[in-house]
């Protein structure tokens, strides 16, 4: 059951990633963070804050910093739909990873993931491509 700091954290990562896709494109990046740490046996500030899995959470980043206004409707989804998170239905299809390959260039992400067969295309949206481990 997650406490309400690992909801918090999760609603402000979805916000940081996703703002930009609405409140779906949020709820698919809490998806995949809930996802993560259930795969990767991790706390979910260990899935958010490992190294390069999310681009806000770089010093560099242009959202490092951004803080969410009490009164932005997206902000306010993403505290609701943290609520029922780890029972609501998971428009990911088990995906612990995402990427935008219209935006978005990472050779290690096209070998490892995407050009892997290991992984396997659970979902797409309407920028994202999600992927999930090929099930046994």
């Amino acid at each position: 059951m997650l406490t309400d700091q690992e909801k918090y954290v999760i609603a402000l990562c979805a916000w940081k990633e996703a703002e930009g896709e609405g409140i779906a494109g949020c709820v698919e990046v809490m998806h995949v963070i809930l996802n993560r740490s259930r795969e990767w046996n991790q706390t979910v500030n260990q899935v958010i804050y490992r190294k390069n899995q999310f681009s806000w959470t770089s010093p560099s980043s242009p959202r490092y910093a951004t803080v969410p206004k009490d009164s932005d409707p997206v902000w306010l989804a993403c505290l609701a739909d943290v609520e029922e998170l780890e029972t609501a239905d998971d428009p990911t299809e088990g995906a612990t990873f995402y990427w935008n390959p219209k935006t978005e260039t990472s050779p290690w992400f096209e070998k490892h993931i995407a050009g892997s067969p290991e992984f396997e295309i659970s979902a797409r949206s309407v920028h994202h491509v999600f992927y999930r481990k090929v099930q046994q």
